[in-house]
């Protein structure tokens, strides 16, 4: 069965929603599991079912938890402001805790994300794990050169945080504030996109198929359509293909872009701090997936180390 993208709301957040992955249970009951880590959702972990209903876009909307899986999310973020004059930078830190959790815990999953300037990492696993996860972040703190003083919870104040996103001791069944916002919300007004790609040397030889998901993917979302039009393909298939190679390799392997992609929030140093040591973009965590990922964005044509703005008109 093929994943689906659903909406979680996010009632107190400056986003309306989070759109994780889902399988189906039961499509006539509105019943799907979340199939990936949430950053931001309050009450749902990875594991989840939920019951979604359709929005008046047609989207699917979690409206209501039912079934808890095991798993606890837990958040570290590492503040960009550190007390101690000498200590690593944030995305440093990020880094270095991530490496000890892979490392020395069994976990079902560990998402890094920095961006922005500050480093926040999700570790996914039982009790234990988080409760080591949470030891061992004091401990790299420490080496990283962060000081001051420490929290009765473990927290080196001033310096990173962790709280517990989502976890079992949420209620059973649970309704998701904010969901009814995003049932009631009016569709989005489809985009104007002006894109030949019949007479495009690269788009052109793409298969029909991926032509008309684009299409239908850039006609609500106008940084999509705006990259198309301008023959900035890279961004757009990044999505494309991410979707494609989910169903041959886990989230974990996969992950998620490890920069933002689309001009003008593409930012070039995110982009050269995903390269390896041979200069080459990094796009997936696991060595098999990225090679899987270039593998596909070399077959349509495009360049997977060139700069994400590049025109292929």
């Amino acid at each position: 069965m093929e994943p689906v993208k659903i909406r979680v709301p996010l009632p107190h957040g400056p986003y309306a929603a989070e759109s994780p992955w889902a399988e189906e249970v039961d499509a006539g009951a509105g019943l799907y599991r979340i199939d990936n880590i949430l950053a931001f959702a309050d009450g749902v972990s990875l594991g989840d079912v939920v019951r979604c209903e359709r929005a008046r876009d047609r989207a699917l909307v979690a409206v209501e938890v039912i079934e808890r899986s095991e798993h606890v999310t837990v958040s570290v973020q590492a503040r960009p402001e550190p007390l101690s004059a000498d200590a690593a930078d944030p995305n440093a830190f990020a880094a270095r805790l991530y490496g000890a959790l892979v490392e020395r815990i069994r976990v079902a999953e560990v998402a890094l994300d920095v961006s922005g300037g500050v480093g926040t990492l999700q570790l996914l696993g039982d009790a234990d794990a988080v409760n080591h996860g949470l030891d061992l972040a004091i401990e790299v703190s420490t080496e990283a050169g962060y000081g001051g003083e420490v929290a009765d919870e473990g927290q080196r104040l001033g310096c990173f945080a962790w709280w517990t996103v989502s976890s079992p001791q949420y209620p059973t069944p649970m309704a998701l504030e904010g969901a009814d916002a995003l049932l009631a919300e009016e569709p989005l007004a489809p985009v104007e996109l002006d894109w030949l790609p019949a007479a495009d040397p690269i788009a052109g030889a793409w298969p029909r198929e991926l032509v008309d998901e684009l299409r239908d993917r850039a006609r609500f979302d106008d940084r999509l359509a705006a990259c198309l039009e301008a023959g900035q393909y890279l961004p757009p298939l990044l999505i494309v293909v991410r979707d494609r190679i989910r169903g041959r390799f886990s989230n974990a392997q996969v992950g998620g872009t490890p920069f933002a992609v689309f001009p003008p929030s593409f930012e070039e140093q995110l982009w050269r701090d995903t390269m390896d040591a041979d200069g080459r973009v990094r796009y997936c965590p696991d060595d098999a997936a990225n090679e899987a990922f270039r593998a596909e964005l070399v077959t349509l044509g495009v360049d997977p180390d060139a700069d994400p703005r590049a025109s292929y008109r």
